[in-house]
């Protein structure tokens, strides 16, 4: 096999990883790609490893590791006149400003911009996934109109081009929000369109996050007992499966938290959180099913 032959599989690979969520894979292969991608001289597959490397030390934790692999890949993307590369680094670098610093104004501007781009580009999952970051922001400040509004067109934009996965997700995100405004019958309906594609990409960490966003929307609809069931489903996948918590949800499932241990009482906090922690997938998919029909009535 050829230096670039190897080198375009090392890269298809880390795309499948960074599919899969298996973020501890994908940093060994972009490892890999990055060094290959030196040898070869080839600036625009170069640009492309850092980039994984970056996403890869992202989700680990390592946002030094990662900023510093953004920026090499922005660099060079923008060296080369990479666009799209340069506008996806550079998202990146936004999701690490509004993730690690809480730095809104800088997540905002990024976005923004990478925004911008993506309409100039005319490339439609790219502005789809800027959307989508940006729905988060909106989220974190309590912009809720304008996180429905921007997560409703990643939605559209993610389903014409065949991303039922990342539509799914955002549905979660959508999700979230309704519950906050209060519109739960809303929310509910997103949820139970997200189930199957979120199954079907076998991705740990978007199965944790829905199981997550599943908790909050029971508390909203004041299911304590599921709420507390659905702690502990999710707590056992993210020790099993090795899925950090998710920052992006800290602040609202630690309120959710407290408001379930209180309204329960420990005891039967426990009992319901033991439950959970020992279900099955399919079990816990029922007892969403039964709190979406019991929501409904």
């Amino acid at each position: 096999m050829s230096e670039q032959s190897v080198l375009e599989a090392l890269l298809a690979d880390a795309q499948r990883a960074q599919d899969r969520g298996d973020f501890h894979e994908l940093r060994t292969i972009a490892q890999e790609a990055v060094s290959a991608a030196t040898a070869s001289g080839d600036d625009r597959a170069l640009s492309l490893a850092w980039f994984f490397l970056g996403f890869a030390e992202m989700q680990i934790g390592a946002a030094s590791r990662a900023e510093e692999a953004f920026e090499c890949s922005l660099e060079l993307a923008s060296r080369i006149g990479a666009r799209i590369e340069a506008a996806r680094a550079k998202m990146n670098l936004g999701v690490l400003a509004f993730e690690t610093r809480f730095d809104v104004p800088a997540a905002r501007r990024i976005y923004e911009e990478v925004i911008a781009e993506f309409e100039q580009l005319e490339r439609p999952l790219g502005l789809a996934v800027a959307l989508a970051h940006s729905t988060e922001v909106c989220r974190a400040v309590g912009d809720y109109s304008q996180a429905l509004k921007r997560g409703a067109r990643a939605i559209e934009l993610f389903e014409q081009t065949g991303n039922a996965w990342r539509a799914a997700m955002q549905r979660v995100t959508n999700a979230h929000v309704l519950a906050l405004v209060r519109r739960n019958d809303e929310a509910v309906a997103q949820m139970q369109l997200a189930f199957e594609p979120i199954r079907a990409s076998g991705n740990p960490s978007s199965l944790a996050a829905y199981f997550e966003v599943w908790s909050l929307v029971a508390v909203a609809l004041e299911q304590f007992s599921a709420a507390a069931e659905l702690t502990g489903f999710v707590d056992t996948m993210r020790h099993r499966d090795d899925v950090r918590p998710s920052i992006r949800l800290m602040t609202w499932v630690a309120n959710a938290q407290q408001k379930i241990r209180g309204t329960l009482g420990i005891d039967a906090y426990d009992m319901a959180y033991y439950i959970g922690a020992h279900a099955s997938l399919d079990a816990m998919r029922d007892r969403v099913g039964r709190l979406a029909t019991s929501a409904a009535t």
